[in-house]
Parts: C-alpha cells; sequence; structure tokens
C-alpha cells in the first residue's frame, strides 16, 4: 500500500491513504468472492489469514492517518508562525506610515561627548600644563605613577622619578584658612573616587635611590590658591638650608626670589594653631613633611627687576 509522499499536501495524502484502504479492502472482498462452492456459497479456504489480511489493511489505514494527524499538527505550527510574522510585518509597515505622516524625526548624530579623563597637576611647578589620563585607567596608584614615569621620559626629562599623589577636598570652613586641602594618598587599592577630574603629584625620587621630604604649602595669589611642594630638610636637621635662615618666612622668600611675586602673610593651615610662624624654623618639626602645612599670601613684586 503506497504512504502519502512528502511533496503532497495533507488533503491529497487523506484521500491517497483512503483510496488504498478501500482498494486494498475490495481487492480482499473479490478474493473471496472468487472462492464460490458447488452450493453457490462462499467457501473461504483459510478464514484466519482473511482476517489477517483485513486487520492488516485496516492498521496501515490507522498508521497512515495517525501519521497525517502528526504532519497537520506541524503545518498548523507553521502555519501560524507564519500568520504571526506576517501580522508582525503588517504592524511594522503600518506604523512606519504613521512616522512618515507625522512630524519628521532629527536623524541622529553621532555622539560628540568626550570619555571622562583626570588632569593631574605638578606640585613641583604649578605652572606647567596638567597630564591628561582618561578615567578608566587611573584607579591605581601604581598604575597612575608608572604612566606618570613614562610620561616625563618621553619628554626627555632628566633626573630620577617617582610619584606622589595627592587629591583636593574642600577645607571646613570654620578650622582653616584654605578654601581647599590637598591630602597625600597612600600607595594602597582605589583612590580615585567617581567625579573626581583632578590630581596632584610630587617627584619624591633622587639619585642614589635616596628618597625625598617636602611639605605642600597652600600658595594663595589673587583669587587663586595652588598647591607647592617645598623641601624640608631631613628629619634631625635643625636648619633649614646652607643659608640658615631664621624663620619660615626668610626661607620662603629665599626659595621663590625668582618667582614673579612675593610673600606677604604666612599662616599655619589650622585656624587652630597660633604660634607666629616669625618665630618659627623652617624643618620638620615646625612644617610637618607630607602634610599641608602652610598657607601664604602672596602678592606682586613692585620691583621694576620683577614686572607684574
Amino acid at each position: 500500500m503506497a504512504c502519502h509522499s512528502h511533496g503532497s499536501t495533507l488533503e491529497s495524502d487523506l484521500n491517497e491513504v483512503l483510496e488504498d484502504t478501500v482498494n486494498g479492502l475490495s481487492s480482499l472482498e473479490k478474493q473471496r468472492n472468487s472462492q464460490v462452492g458447488q452450493s453457490g456459497r462462499i467457501v473461504i479456504e483459510d478464514p484466519r489469514r482473511s482476517l489477517e489480511e483485513e486487520e492488516k489493511i485496516l492498521d496501515q489505514c490507522h498508521q497512515s492517518l495517525a501519521r497525517f494527524d502528526a504532519n497537520k499538527s506541524q503545518v498548523e505550527i507553521e502555519q501560524d508562525n507564519r500568520e504571526l510574522l506576517n501580522s508582525k510585518a503588517e504592524d511594522r509597515e503600518e506604523l512606519e506610515m504613521l512616522e512618515l505622516s507625522g512630524p519628521r524625526r532629527q536623524e541622529s548624530k553621532p555622539s560628540t561627548v568626550s570619555p571622562k579623563t583626570v588632569k593631574f597637576y605638578s606640585m613641583d611647578d604649578p605652572s606647567k600644563d596638567p597630564i591628561v589620563f582618561p578615567e578608566n585607567v587611573t584607579t591605581k596608584w601604581h598604575i597612575i605613577n608608572y604612566k606618570l614615569v613614562q610620561e616625563h621620559l618621553n619628554h626627555n626629562e632628566s633626573g630620577v622619578f617617582s610619584f606622589a599623589l595627592w587629591d583636593e577636598v574642600p577645607a571646613p570652613a570654620k578650622s582653616y584658612h584654605s578654601q581647599s586641602l590637598w591630602q597625600l594618598i597612600r600607595a594602597d587599592g582605589e583612590i580615585i573616587p567617581e567625579g573626581v577630574s583632578r590630581m596632584y603629584f610630587v617627584n619624591v625620587a633622587l639619585p642614589e635611590g635616596r628618597r625625598r621630604w617636602y611639605t605642600v604649602v597652600t600658595v594663595k595669589n589673587g583669587e587663586k590658591e595652588e598647591p607647592i611642594a617645598v623641601d624640608v630638610p631631613p628629619t634631625g636637621n635643625m636648619t633649614c638650608c646652607s643659608q640658615d635662615c631664621t624663620n619660615i618666612w626668610s626661607h620662603l622668600e629665599k626659595l621663590w626670589e625668582q618667582k614673579p611675586w612675593t610673600v606677604e602673610v604666612i599662616y599655619p593651615i589650622n585656624t587652630d594653631d597660633t604660634t607666629p610662624i616669625l618665630y618659627r624654623r623652617f624643618n620638620d618639626t615646625t612644617v610637618p613633611a607630607e602634610q599641608n602645612t602652610l598657607y601664604v599670601i602672596v602678592g606682586p613684586k613692585s620691583s621694576p627687576a620683577h614686572p607684574v
């Protein structure tokens, strides 16, 4: 008995199954009719075999119908999917027609927003332009230190380099003369909080593997405040330098004599410290290393040798 072919439709497959079943039963009936005895009655030589053949024909029909139902279910699923896709396509076409009939939307333009960056300012020479790094590579102290060293080497700067990093924070109004304070960042872990756009660095490396000792002085020039690193003598040295300045004021004046400004007023950074600066020597006892210690107000020099 022929089964339905893959290329036929479900309707033709069903007709073919029924036709094969009818033909099989008709053929079996003809065989029975041919077995007519002398009395005119049908005599089946092997009734069991005849019945088995009839059951076989009907079983094949049932199996074919079962396959037909399975194929029908799959086709119905595929047809539903096609109808769903067609419906979505029609919805898209309708939406496009509505958009075309309404106000025209502005074409999107490539984003011009620059990636976030952090600017690093030198405390050794505030007049230098800042070094700019992308924010995503400035979260670890050792990475920033490495990149700063490479930046200096790339500009053929002489000397040895290793950098300390400082962060700027707002100063409590009642406790400090300055608007900002600078705090040393220790060399461990995450260092740049989200939103920080500028930081400060000091080169602490000296020849022969020695380490530089310095304090940070806040210099106010007009409305601008900026931090400047100033060397302090090693611990135990009572004199500030070879000239043995008598006090902090004299030392800073000599140190900055080439600057276009002069020292006008000096305060301890903390307003609670009332010790007169005039009586202090410049050493690590009065201006501790690695701290923001002094607040210095400067003004323009009036001498022709130092034009404003």
